[in-house]
Order: C-alpha cells, then structure tokens, then sequence
C-alpha cells in the first residue's frame, strides 16, 4: 500500500469516528483531521510524481551521454 493510499485510509477512519462521538466540536476536529490526512495524501502523489519525472529525465539525460 502507498503513503497516498493509507493517508486516505486514515482520512476515511476520520471520517467513519464522525459517525460514533457525540460532541460536535469532536466531530469537527475529526473531519479538520480528514482533511489533513486528504491534504497529505495529495502532497504524497505530487511528489511521488515528480520522482518519477525527475527519474524519467535522469534516464533520458544518462541516455544521451553514452551515445555522445
């Protein structure tokens, strides 16, 4: 399982918890908590996408100076 995909996991267990407090201030800190663990997630793929750019144009770039 990625980060990305256990942060939403977690964001989700948030969520569910909403569903078992009685406190509505309790309820509001644990959808503000969802929406961190939504907003990870996000931060998760963005990097994990500009690795696999960065390793695309590493590759590219060592590409090019073997054949030079």
């Amino acid at each position: 399982m990625s980060s990305s995909d256990e942060y939403r996991r977690r964001a989700g267990e948030c969520l569910l918890f909403t569903h078992y407090v009685t406190s509505e201030r309790s309820k509001q800190l644990l959808v503000e908590m969802a929406r961190g663990w939504y907003d990870l997630a996000g931060r998760a793929e963005q990097q994990k996408a500009a690795a696999i750019a960065e390793d695309g144009s590493a590759a590219r770039r060592s590409s090019t100076d073997i054949k030079s």
